[in-house]
């Protein structure tokens, strides 16, 4: 689908597949990889990460998933125990 045929959002909304290429950061700036794919699943999104040659599934859930700053290209995450194991 061609972005211009996508419903106007405002400047707070993204689309999914607007979030490839987000860096994934905690809130004292610790790098866990970039998003390089979005799956869109029944009971939640999961966002597929890689770094240093591993991808980790990360759950777009509210509990895990604290900000997603458009403008930086970053979503701030609380790595939950177990997420990148």
């Amino acid at each position: 689908v061609d972005r211009s045929d996508l419903p106007k959002i405002n400047d707070s909304e993204y689309y999914l597949s607007d979030l490839v290429g987000y860096c994934l950061i905690d809130k004292s700036n610790n790098n866990y990889g970039k998003v390089i794919e979005v799956l869109a699943l029944p009971a939640n999104s999961v966002l597929n990460v890689s770094k240093d040659d591993k991808e980790y599934l990360i759950p777009l859930i509210d509990d895990v998933v604290l900000e997603v700053n458009q403008n930086q290209k970053v979503i701030i995450i609380d790595p939950i125990e177990g997420l990148f194991i």
